[in-house]
C-alpha cells in the first residue's frame, strides 16, 4: 500500500512539472500584424508596411495578406469611352465614379457598374458639365445609387446637363460644388481630396474639379479638361505629386505643360480619348513633353479599358488589348483650335501653341520665367531669318515652348529655334530672355 501511495505521488509529482513547463513556454504570435491597410500579417512573415510586390494584373485574390485586410487594394479601371473621360474606382467594395463619358456611352457606363456588382456609389463626380464627361451619368446612375455627387458648377444651360440633375433629383441626390483643399471622403481604405480649381478661370474646362486619390503610397491625380492656366496654379500645391496621371484634356497641346508635368512628377500617365477625333488628340507637343517627363504612358485609343491595381506601394496595370502599342504615336492632322483665340481667330493674347512651356519652367523657357502674356506659336521650324523692320531691330530666336526671345547662341536654344525679328517677337507676346539679354 505504501509502494502505491508513493508511485501515484510521483505520478501526480511529474504531471505537475510538466504542467509547469507548458505555461512558462512561449505562446505562438496568433496578432494579424499592424501593417498599413492590413498588409504584412506575423503569420505570413511579412513586415509591417511591406505590402505585396508582383501580381501584374493576375487578378489574385490576396492569400498572403492579414485576415482583416484580405483582398484590400485599390482599383482603378480607366473606361475606352472614346473621345471622353470616365474611370471607376473600388476600394474594398466601395465605389467611386469619376466622369461618365458621353450619353452614346450611357448603356456602357451602366452595363459596366452592373458587370461589376455595383449597387451604390460613394459619390458620383462630374469634372465639369461637358457632355462628353457627363453625357453617361444618367445611366450610371439608372444601374447604383449614389450616396453624394459633385460637379464644378450646379447649373448649366445643356440638355446633357438638365438629364444629369434629373437623375440625381430621382434618386434623392443633392449636387455639390466642392470647395479645393476643404472637400475630401474615404471610400474603402482610399482617400479623395479635391485640390482644385484654386480660382473661377471664367472657362468650364480650366474650371474642372482636380481630386486626388490616396492609398497608402500610392497616389492618381484626375484633372478633367484643365489647360495651362488652372495646370500653373496647381503646381505650385505642396501635395500634387502623384503615382498616376490621368492626362489632361485628352492630350491637347495646350495642357501638360512642363511645368505641371514636373511638379505632379508621375510614374504612370493615362490618356482618355478617341481614336481619329477631330481635335486630333493627342498632339504631338504633349506627347513631346510626356516622353520627355520619362512616365510610362498607356492610351485608351489603342489599349481600350486600362486598369491599374496598388496594394498601397506597387502598381499592377492591365490593358483590354495591344500590350506593346506605340502610345508616342500622335493624332494630329488636324489644327486644334486654342481655346483663348477671339471670334475672328486670332490669337487672344493669353494662351498659344509656343506658350506650353507655362512660365518659363519647359526647355527653352528662360531662366526668370517671368510674364503673363503667353507668346503665339512659332515660325516653322526651318524658316529664314527675316529682314530687320527697323534700324537696330535685329534678328533674334524663340524656342518650340519658351516665351522667351534669345540672342543666337543662347544656351536656351539647344533644342529647338525660329528667327523673327525682335520687333515680331514682342508683338507676338515674346519677353527677353533674362540670361542672353536681347534687349
Amino acid at each position: 500500500m505504501r509502494f502505491l501511495r508513493q508511485t501515484v505521488s510521483i505520478a501526480l509529482a511529474c504531471l505537475l512539472l510538466l504542467f509547469g513547463l507548458a505555461s512558462c513556454s512561449p505562446k505562438e504570435r496568433t496578432e494579424t500584424g499592424s501593417a498599413p491597410y492590413g498588409y504584412g500579417s506575423a503569420e505570413s512573415g511579412a513586415s509591417a508596411g511591406q505590402g505585396i510586390k508582383g501580381n501584374q494584373g493576375s487578378g489574385e485574390d490576396g492569400n498572403d495578406l492579414a485576415t482583416e485586410g484580405v483582398g484590400s487594394k485599390l482599383r482603378v479601371r480607366f473606361l475606352d469611352v472614346g473621345q471622353a473621360d470616365a474611370a471607376l474606382l473600388e476600394s474594398e467594395g466601395h465605389f467611386v465614379l469619376i466622369d461618365g463619358g458621353n450619353r452614346a456611352d450611357s448603356q456602357l457606363v451602366y452595363t459596366v457598374l452592373k458587370n461589376e456588382g455595383v449597387t451604390v456609389l460613394d459619390a458620383v463626380i462630374a469634372t465639369h458639365p461637358d457632355e462628353d464627361h457627363i453625357g453617361g451619368l444618367a445611366g450610371a446612375l439608372k444601374a447604383a445609387g449614389a450616396q453624394r455627387a459633385y460637379c464644378s458648377k450646379t447649373s448649366s444651360d445643356t440638355k446633357t446637363f438638365s438629364n444629369f440633375v434629373a437623375a440625381l433629383e430621382e434618386s434623392g441626390i443633392s449636387l455639390s460644388v466642392p470647395q479645393a483643399g476643404k472637400t475630401s471622403f474615404d471610400f474603402g481604405s482610399a482617400h479623395l481630396e479635391f485640390l482644385g480649381p484654386l480660382q473661377d478661370y471664367g472657362d468650364e474646362n480650366e474650371g474642372s474639379l482636380v481630386a486626388k486619390v490616396s492609398y497608402g503610397e500610392v497616389s492618381f491625380l484626375f484633372t478633367g479638361d484643365i489647360g495651362q492656366k488652372s495646370e500653373a496654379d496647381l503646381a505650385q500645391l505642396a501635395n500634387i505629386e502623384s503615382t498616376v496621371l490621368k492626362i489632361p484634356h485628352h492630350g491637347s497641346r495646350y495642357s501638360s505643360t512642363y511645368r505641371f508635368l514636373r511638379a505632379v512628377d508621375p510614374q504612370y500617365a493615362v490618356i482618355s480619348v478617341g481614336s481619329d477625333n477631330s481635335y486630333g488628340h493627342p498632339t504631338s507637343e504633349a506627347l513631346g513633353r510626356l516622353k520627355d517627363q520619362g512616365c510610362k504612358l498607356y492610351r485608351t485609343d489603342l489599349q481600350g479599358d486600362v486598369t491599374m491595381t496598388t496594394d498601397g506601394k506597387t502598381v499592377a496595370v492591365d490593358v483590354a488589348r495591344n500590350q506593346s502599342a506605340d502610345v508616342y504615336q500622335q493624332n494630329d492632322q488636324r489644327d486644334e483650335p486654342d481655346p483663348s483665340a477671339s471670334p475672328s481667330g486670332n490669337a487672344a493674347g493669353s494662351a498659344g501653341a509656343a506658350g506650353i512651356g507655362a512660365g518659363g519652367a519647359g526647355p527653352g523657357a528662360g531662366a526668370s520665367g517671368e510674364g503673363t502674356a503667353m507668346p503665339t506659336a512659332p515660325p516653322s521650324a526651318g524658316s529664314s531669318p527675316p529682314a530687320a523692320q527697323s534700324p537696330g531691330d535685329e534678328i533674334v530666336y524663340v524656342t518650340d515652348t519658351g516665351e522667351k526671345y534669345h540672342l543666337d547662341g543662347c544656351r536656351y536654344l539647344a533644342k529647338s529655334q525660329h528667327p523673327m525679328t525682335r520687333s515680331d517677337a514682342q508683338r507676338h507676346g515674346y519677353t527677353p530672355c533674362s540670361v542672353c539679354r536681347p534687349g
